[in-house]
């Protein structure tokens, strides 16, 4: 009795602590790496203002739009830019992301792939829905499937709210 009372409890301090039902926006940054060697894109933002693409775009959709959240992702000059907001909280999530340093000091890395992780900011507002979502995320044969050369191949959950 008292394991379902803190299973209850827990489930609903998750609820409580992040907007499960969409209403928040879930925000990620990356800088440009367009297509490489192995002719797949990772991350190209388009000069004429429709949305980024790639690898990296995939995989923090396949979690957002799984759980129905807005996501925003802001293009960066530097990786290091995107790492300054992880430690602040101002970024909630980062794909591709090698584990070094002191990285596991400001966010949780989730191993998706040989060397890539998942990086969730500890001081993020949505840091305990996130660290739940990236627990269950298996997605990489899907996203290593396609190239991702154009936005028209992702789907991008829109909150109406």
């Amino acid at each position: 009795m008292k394991t379902k009372i803190i299973i209850i409890l827990i489930f609903l301090n998750l609820i409580l602590s992040s907007n499960i039902f969409g209403k928040d926006i879930v925000k990620s940054c990356f800088i440009e790496h367009p297509q490489n060697k192995d002719d797949y894109v990772i991350f190209h933002f388009p000069e004429d203002g429709r949305k980024p693409f790639g690898r990296g775009v995939e995989t923090l959709l396949t979690i957002t739009n799984k759980y129905e959240l807005e996501l925003e992702i802001i293009q960066a000059d530097s990786i290091d830019y995107c790492l300054k907001k992880m430690r602040d909280g101002s970024i909630d999530i980062l794909p591709m992301l090698i584990d070094k340093d002191d990285r596991r000091n400001y966010m949780l890395l989730k191993q998706y792939d040989k060397d890539l992780h998942l990086g969730i900011s500890i001081n993020s507002k949505h840091y305990n829905m996130l660290k739940y979502f990236a627990f269950s995320f298996n997605e990489k044969t899907k996203i290593w499937s396609t190239n991702w050369t154009k936005p028209e191949q992702h789907v991008w959950f829109k909150n109406e709210n």
